[in-house]
């Protein structure tokens, strides 16, 4: 029969006597809720000493909550500077209080679907290998130490912050780094200066606080197939901020397809290199309710993609450089913000650099899209695609400081156009439906630098190549009737004129000759006067003739 006083193996400290010396430090400052700093000097030890070691299974026997000879204060256990030998694990174990560990040096720690009751503290440590799947924490999680393999916190529950400030994880053969995916976090995520070799996970994570990678550096080191990514945080659900900012790195591909937060995403002076020449940064769906800042020092090395977001604030890439390294083929471009909706401004602006496609394609903007001082390389082509683009306020494209390739503007419609000679001087245009209300600031009315303007679209879209059946009409409608709405009526009637001048260029009048003859005679309608100008002259010449034929025949 067995006694009621017996318990599992491991769960008596009469197991463990006598004790190593580092171990009754540990018993001492356990029963009065003090650090056991073995040695004294606090440093994590690099080989074990009969100073120093400290059994797992010992370690064990106090996380558990020790026994009736060996109680643990509510404080917890807290080692500082053990050489811990042995597989500490804690598989499915309940610990009644914290576990603190600092400058320790472990093999394995094993806690998966562990129920702590306060925090767990992993500081300044190495370890080899840290499994804590499914982990219930009524604290905080604190991993700020070397990890040589995988950390996998898969399912986890965090009742505080996960704080891995500083921390070195190291995916070791073609493996992740980190992998939190599905965890739920009821504070912050603290990534600060962390360096990740292989690929952080925080997949369909929930975050009740904000997300903070400010200094860190992630790198996908993986190759071919197995590449992954640096950062892959799909369909994550963060309360506050993102904070892929200062001098924040990585090396493979950032992903945030499908993320939501309640603040900002910023990823101001960050630095983000695909090594596939592939996709840098991609948050394509992503809900975002503050503003996207891509920034200051902000350089990406491969697309930047965000596909079908919906941003309540502005996005601002004001002084940032994207470079799409790829071409022909499989050029992609450089920003890609296809179907995008956001209801602020788009800033790209004061140094901007894109080399590729900056992609608008179907974008809705509530505030105003600037490119006022930009670069625009368009590599393969176009330079700015922006067909359906919807902005409510004004389209800024001027003191451009280059420009080159096509700007496509089919079926956009903005509120006014705000733009100078010299930024569109080196493009070609698309305009063919393109709708505009107004020319504001210091754009031009004129109708010869309009006409000039129209003249930069391509040129099948001009008239101006093979049979003319290409050719668009509507763009010099339109800026003949924004030029009668303002009140430039003589310039709408040049670019009326001009326009039935290139109809006919185009091969597009049937009688072409009588077409001819009724721009001469009246300007197609638009110089009604100059008809009886003409007759008035010939009616004067012809006068003229009389009176001198009367005056010889008197003489």
């Amino acid at each position: 029969m067995v006694s009621s006083t017996s318990k599992a193996a491991g769960r008596k400290l009469a197991e463990f006597v006598p004790l190593k010396p580092a171990e009754q430090k540990l018993l001492d400052a356990c029963r009065k809720g003090e650090v056991a700093y073995i040695p004294e000097q606090e440093q994590r030890p690099t080989k074990p000493t009969e100073e120093n070691i400290v059994s797992a299974s010992f370690l064990r026997f106090l996380a558990l909550g020790g026994d009736e000879h060996a109680p643990v204060h509510e404080k917890g256990v807290r080692l500082c500077g053990g050489m811990v030998e042995g597989e500490l694990d804690l598989e499915g174990a309940i610990l009644p209080h914290s576990l603190m560990l600092i400058n320790c040096y472990l093999n394995t720690i094993i806690l998966r679907n562990s129920d702590v009751s306060g925090f767990v503290c992993i500081d300044g440590c190495y370890v080899e290998s840290l499994v804590a799947d499914g982990l219930k924490s009524s604290g905080s999680l604190f991993l700020e130490g070397e990890f040589v393999t995988a950390v996998y916190l898969s399912g986890a529950q965090i009742g505080g912050d996960l704080n891995c400030t500083g921390g070195k994880f190291n995916g070791m053969d073609d493996s992740d780094a980190l992998l939190c995916s599905s965890t739920v976090i009821k504070g912050d995520v603290f990534l600060n200066g962390t360096t990740a070799t292989g690929t952080v996970r925080l997949v369909s994570t929930h975050i009740g606080g904000s997300l903070e990678c400010t200094n860190a550096r992630f790198s996908d080191h993986r190759s071919g197939d197995k590449h992954v990514g640096a950062l892959v945080c799909d369909r994550a659900m963060i309360k506050g901020n993102i904070f892929l900012n200062g001098n924040f790195t990585a090396t493979g591909e950032v992903r945030l397809m499908g993320v939501q937060t309640d603040g900002n995403l910023d990823c101001s002076d960050a630095k983000f290199v695909d090594q596939k020449n592939g996709d840098a940064l991609l948050f394509d769906s992503a809900v975002i309710k503050g503003n996207v800042f891509l920034k200051n020092k902000f350089t990406a090395t491969g697309t930047v993609r965000l596909v079908g977001a919906q941003i309540d604030g502005s996005l601002e890439c004001t002084s940032a450089k994207f470079n799409d390294p790829r071409s022909g083929d499989q050029h992609v471009g450089a920003l890609i913000c296809d179907r995008a909706v956001i209801k602020g401004g788009v800033f790209l602006t004061n140094g901007f650099t894109a080399s590729g496609t900056v992609s608008l394609i179907g974008m809705q903007i509530g505030g105003n899209l600037d490119c006022s001082k930009a670069t625009f390389n368009g590599t393969d082509g176009y330079a700015l695609l922006a067909e359906g683009l919807v902005v409510a306020g004004g389209f800024f494209f001027r003191d451009l400081i280059s420009a080159n390739g096509i700007v496509s503007l089919a079926s956009a419609q903005i509120s006014s156009l705000v733009d100078d000679d010299q930024s569109w001087r080196n493009v070609e245009l698309i305009l063919d439906g393109f709708i505009y209300d107004r020319l504001t600031g210091n754009a031009s009315t004129n109708a010869k630098n309009r006409l000039a303007w129209l003249d930069k679209q391509t040129a099948s879209y001009s008239g101006l190549a093979g049979d003319g059946k290409d050719f668009k009409p509507q763009p010099w409608r339109q800026l003949q009737k924004v030029l009668h709405d303002m009140g430039h009526t003589e310039d709408a009637r040049q670019v009326a004129i001009a326009f039935e001048d290139r109809l006919r260029k185009a091969k597009l009048i049937k009688h072409w000759i009588l077409h001819g003859l009724f721009g001469l005679l009246i300007g197609y309608g638009y110089r009604p006067f100059r008809l009886l100008i003409i007759m008035l002259t010939v009616w004067l010449a012809g006068l003229r003739s009389n009176l001198l034929e009367c005056c010889t025949l008197c003489k």
